[in-house]
C-alpha cells in the first residue's frame, strides 16, 4: 500500500494536476477576497473570476453591481496590496500590467431583472370648484386661465 506522499508526489508531477492545483488555489484566494465585501453583496455575489489583468465579480442585481463599481473597488485594491502575501497568486499572474477590478450582471439576469415601466392610468381628484378670480391682464394668459376655469367646473360636475 502506497504512503500518501507517494500519491501526492505523482499527482502533483502530472503538470495538468499541477495545474488543476493552481486553478484550485487560485479559488481559494479569491473566496477569501469575497470576504472583504459587505455581507449583503456577499449574499448577492454569483461569482468572482480571474484571467489576468481584470478581476471581475458577477452580481444577481444591478444595483450590487453600480455600489461595488463605484464605491467597493477601491477597498479591494487597498487590501490587494496591503495583504500582498495572502495574494500572491493574483500578482505572479499580473506581472507588469494594471488590475482591472469591475462587476456586472450577466444578460439574462439584467433582461429579467429590470423590467420596463408599465403604464398606468393616472387619475387625479380635483379638488378645486373653479371659482377663482382671473387678474391676469395680458389677454392671452387670461383666456387660458378661463379654459381651465371652464375645464376644473366640468371635472367637478363629473366627479359627482
Amino acid at each position: 500500500m502506497k504512503q500518501i506522499r507517494h500519491i501526492l508526489s505523482s499527482f502533483l508531477a502530472n503538470k495538468e494536476h499541477a495545474q488543476l492545483i493552481k486553478r484550485l488555489h487560485t479559488r481559494k484566494t479569491l473566496e477569501r477576497l469575497k470576504n472583504i465585501l459587505p455581507l449583503d453583496m456577499q449574499q448577492n455575489l454569483l461569482c468572482i473570476s480571474y484571467r489576468a489583468p481584470k478581476l471581475l465579480f458577477c452580481f444577481n442585481h444591478p444595483s450590487y453591481a453600480y455600489n461595488f463599481n463605484h464605491y467597493k473597488t477601491k477597498d479591494i485594491m487597498y487590501c490587494l496590496k496591503h495583504y500582498r502575501t495572502e495574494f500572491q497568486e493574483i500578482f505572479e499572474q499580473l506581472g507588469q500590467a494594471p488590475l482591472e477590478i469591475r462587476a456586472y450582471v450577466p444578460k439574462n439576469l439584467l433582461s429579467t431583472t429590470i423590467k420596463p415601466p408599465q403604464k398606468q392610468e393616472i387619475y387625479l381628484k380635483e379638488y378645486s370648484n373653479g371659482t377663482f378670480v382671473n387678474r391676469a391682464t395680458d389677454t392671452e394668459v387670461h383666456k387660458k386661465f378661463e379654459e381651465l376655469r371652464a375645464l376644473i367646473i366640468t371635472l367637478a360636475k363629473n366627479q359627482k
